[in-house]
């Protein structure tokens, strides 16, 4: 396994279900079996699940998305994209999330989620990989770019799948460092993708209600339209442990 082993599933593996948000800091590590895109990181390669670092501002983060998705706010979008734009990325904060995997155009890490409500996931995209053109399973998301740049290519839905010849782009954007993007189906259907040839891109990922993750959503042809129904698989790793099942 190389130093760098990225991103979730391929075109047609998309998630699973895990466990709750950690607010009391105790996310389980396994320094053996997770290998991080930022290994050389000198405090995190010397880890053990004993010496943990002091909570840091991606923790706080987590709270504070898990606090607002659970209280009784209607509108809670401008809140969270105001917490993912508010939060400065550290590798140091999230780089034992960041398990890569060379063999996959990117690997899907659950950082922590609250059933029916939300999850949270670090992407790990290798270079000159792209997700296959997806729809969010009315779901809202929120990407906030935590390395490198990444390539959103946005579609009109086809009102009739696969009879209406390919898809029609409506955007074609770059998202940088720190950056924050917002997606829904009522804008379209998207794909991502890492433009780097040579580097690894990471991206955070929150979706409210998570309901890829409970029935799955859509992936669409290209050069069609058309449109076939994925479950998601397996995470690659929850909470910094590759997963027993993969």
């Amino acid at each position: 396994m190389a130093t760098y082993q990225s991103l979730a599933s391929g075109s047609s593996s998309f998630g699973a279900s895990a466990s709750h948000c950690n607010n009391d800091h105790t996310i389980s590590k396994s320094r053996e079996t997770c290998s991080s895109v930022f290994q050389q990181n000198k405090y995190f390669s010397k880890q053990t699940s004993s010496q943990r670092p002091p909570r840091n501002a991606f923790e706080d983060l987590q709270r504070e998305i898990s606090n607002l998705l659970q209280s009784n706010d209607p509108s809670p979008l401008f809140k969270l994209r105001s917490f993912l734009e508010g939060y400065s990325s550290d590798p140091a904060h999230w780089s034992l999330f960041a398990y890569a995997e060379p063999t996959k155009q990117y690997t899907r890490n659950l950082v922590c989620e609250v059933p029916g409500v939300f999850n949270l996931l670090l992407l790990v995209w290798t270079p000159g990989k792209a997700s296959p053109v997806h729809d969010h399973a009315d779901s809202h998301c929120l990407m906030k770019i935590l390395k490198g740049d990444l390539r959103e290519r946005r579609y009109a839905i086809p009102s009739k799948p696969g009879h209406e010849g390919p898809l029609v782009k409506i955007s074609d954007l770059n998202y940088g460092f720190n950056q924050v993007a917002y997606m829904a189906d009522q804008l379209g259907v998207h794909d991502i993708s890492n433009p780097s040839q040579t580097e690894y891109a990471v991206s955070l990922h929150l979706y409210f209600p998570p309901n890829a993750a409970l029935r799955g959503c859509h992936v669409y042809d290209l050069e069609n339209g058309g449109a076939r129904h994925v479950i998601q698989g397996l995470y690659d790793t929850v909470k910094g442990v590759v997963s027993s099942k993969k």
